[in-house]
């Protein structure tokens, strides 16, 4: 193996395909001869490199198989785990949350800037990738107070390991921008979580899709702001799954009386108080069923009612300045 050549390698590929067709294992077959012949060239016992320039055309199989994703209840877990390295908790409980509710890949996350977060709007800039426009998404409001939490504790502390600047917004625990190998760390040790399943960015993103779709309407008073709106959601489920008695089920396998596709009506009513204090209803129905057997019929419905304060980003940053 130390003396073989170019055709030498090919031949070994041409026997390895021979036993093993699949594209993943041919690639990651070469892959470690690569790394082989790098670690003699390094260690001085080659001058050449044999299979530096060789690239399968073979693709790799990228399907996500339905089974793979997960329930909303599943990604909630994911979220609340605590991983083994405190001084990157919340960065990690952030990059996981814009997997789950922004749908970001690997590439959007490490691309991102502290000047891309607007906590008074609520929003995030996503940078144009390679097959993505650039694009303003919403931020949820947990996600607001642990991006400003992040960005003034967490983030300067690891900033402060490095002596040159950065506007990274997701740093590494030596303090250097985050170039993927930590996202994927989190992944892979977040499988013990779900034994048997394949956890990846991809399949983190892809277990959410819902499409809502609003319109507002907004009355200004002297102390306030009155909204109403209305609109219709739809949502498909990708994954979903029963315990009954102890056996847990997939709901959507093979022949099955549930409703992948589910749409929805709401009316949302709103007033906001020039203090901050605001008060909202929201109310929600489906208008397909979501169970459907010849003897019943199930439906979503729901009702909610919040009462909450808006803080403002120049109070949050006065507040800090003050301690």
């Amino acid at each position: 193996a130390k003396t073989a050549g170019y055709k030498d390698i090919l031949a070994y590929i041409g026997s390895v395909r021979k036993r093993n067709n699949k594209a993943d294992y041919l690639i990651c077959t070469l892959q470690a001869l690569k790394k082989y012949y790098d670690w003699l060239v390094h260690s001085g016992a080659r001058k050449d490199h044999p299979c530096k320039t060789l690239n399968l055309k073979d693709k790799p199989n990228k399907a996500v198989q339905l089974q793979d994703l997960f329930t909303e209840e599943e990604l909630e877990q994911l979220q609340r785990r605590k991983g083994k390295f405190k001084d990157i908790r919340l960065r990690n409980q952030i990059i996981i949350s814009l997997l789950i509710y922004q749908g970001l890949t690997t590439g959007d996350i490490t691309s991102l800037k502290v000047q891309d977060i607007d906590l008074e709007a609520a929003t995030i800039k996503v940078q144009a990738g390679t097959n993505t426009h650039a694009r303003t998404l919403s931020l949820r409001p947990q996600q607001v107070m642990q991006l400003y939490k992040y960005i003034h504790e967490e983030r300067s502390r690891l900033k402060a390991k490095q002596h040159q600047e950065t506007d990274a917004l997701i740093l590494t625990r030596a303090g250097t921008k985050e170039n993927g190998e930590g996202i994927k760390y989190i992944t892979e040790t977040s499988r013990q979580l779900f034994p048997g399943r394949k956890l990846n960015t991809r399949t983190i993103r892809m277990s959410v899709i819902e499409l809502p779709v609003t319109l507002l309407y907004q009355i200004p008073f002297s102390f306030g702001r009155l909204f109403l709106g209305g609109g219709g959601t739809f949502g498909y489920a990708v994954s979903g799954r029963q315990t009954k008695e102890g056996i847990k089920t997939n709901l959507y396998a093979g022949s099955t009386d549930w409703r992948r596709g589910d749409l929805s009506v709401h009316l949302n009513a709103a007033f906001e108080m020039n203090n901050g204090l605001f008060v909202s209803f929201r109310s929600q129905k489906s208008v397909l069923d979501a169970y459907r057997p010849k003897d019943a019929s199930v439906t979503d419905r729901s009702v909610s009612v919040s009462l909450g304060y808006l803080v403002q980003w120049d109070v949050l940053k006065m507040k800090q300045f003050k301690n």
